[in-house]
This record gives structure tokens, C-alpha cells and sequence, in this order.
């Protein structure tokens, strides 16, 4: 039997001095192309064996890594989003979701400032707006309703060909440091 021009097996027939009539010949053409399917048949089911179980392993150590990062990612103490274009969220690390009076669930798939700003519009000079127009990272300070301070950086994550595909926010509260500054700033004032 030759399957893509290899040579896989062979048949032997014998009638002990009798010469094979045509149907007997065409019994064992009949029976090699059988053989021949049911060989290409076990190739094949043998070759896509071996493709699942490399997918499988790839798939598991894709997911062991995801895992891994996102228990590295909420370790941090920042605020740590994934957000697509459209200033829609795609992930938060465990301190994003602390900050807010949300479930993970609850924030993903809506835009930033509508969970942390209570707005209906992205924030007057947005760094993370920035980042997406300009292709660059940006940095600002935001006062959100509640009256916290927010340090808020903006990185663009950018596709194959160098097009903005998402940003990432990593966002830290400066409550404390501005209030220290004001006061310092008052006893400096008080003493001149």
C-alpha cells in the first residue's frame, strides 16, 4: 500500500499454482483500497490526536498564565485597567474595584468615567483620551465627586502596525500627599 508516496504495507495473495481469475483480482483491488482508506483514516485521526493535546497544552499554559498575571496585578496597590478605544473597561485589577461600591462584573464593559467621574462624557484633559488620540502616554491629576485625588497615567497599547488597539490606566490616589501640601502650604503662609 503506498499513501503519499509511501510505502505503508503489502499483500501477498497465493492459489498454490492457480492462476486468479478477474474476480479475484478485483476482490483484492477492492480490499487494498479499503485497506488504503482505513490506513489514511488512522494517519489522520493519529495526527489530529497529537494537535489536540498540543492545544491542549498551549491552552493551559495560556490560561496558568493569565492567572499568573492577574494575581500579580492585584497585588498592586494602583488602580490597573485595560480599556478598548472607546473608553469601555475590559479588566480591572482587585484595587479598581475596591475603589468603587461595584462588583468586577458591574464595571466591565463600561466606560471609566461613568464608574469613578459619574459623568456621561469622558473627563475634560483625560490622559487616557490622550493616550488613545496621540499614540503616547499621558498624566494628570482629577478630583473625582467624592473629593479624592487621583494621579491618573494613561499608556497606549499599540497593535502590529503601530495603531492604538487599547490603553491602560494606572491610577493612584494622592488624597493624603494634596492634603499635606495644602497644609504646609498654610503654615508657610502663616509664618510670613
Amino acid at each position: 500500500f503506498i499513501i503519499d508516496d509511501d510505502v505503508l504495507g503489502a499483500m501477498c495473495m497465493n492459489r498454490r499454482g492457480e492462476i486468479f481469475t478477474t474476480e479475484d483480482l478485483d476482490l483484492a483491488n477492492k480490499f487494498a483500497t479499503y485497506a488504503e482508506t482505513a490506513l489514511k483514516y488512522a494517519q489522520s485521526r493519529q495526527k489530529l490526536q497529537r494537535e489536540v493535546v498540543k492545544r491542549v497544552r498551549v491552552e493551559k499554559a495560556l490560561n496558568n498564565t493569565k492567572h499568573e498575571q492577574a494575581i500579580i496585578l492585584d497585588s498592586v496597590k494602583e488602580l490597573i485597567l485595560h480599556l478598548d478605544t472607546s473608553l469601555r473597561i475590559e479588566w480591572v485589577n482587585k484595587a479598581a474595584v475596591e475603589s468603587v461600591p461595584f462588583t468586577k462584573q458591574d464595571i466591565i464593559g463600561k466606560h471609566c468615567y461613568t464608574i469613578w467621574h459619574l459623568r456621561h462624557e469622558p473627563c475634560h484633559d483625560c490622559p487616557v483620551k490622550k493616550a488613545i488620540d496621540t499614540g503616547m502616554q499621558h498624566e494628570t491629576e482629577i478630583t473625582t465627586p467624592d473629593g479624592r485625588v487621583w494621579d491618573i497615567k494613561g499608556y497606549p497599547v499599540l497593535d502590529k502596525s503601530g495603531e492604538v488597539s487599547s490603553v491602560v490606566e494606572i491610577t493612584h490616589e494622592i488624597t493624603i500627599q494634596r492634603q499635606r501640601d495644602r497644609q504646609q502650604e498654610a503654615i508657610i503662609q502663616l509664618s510670613t
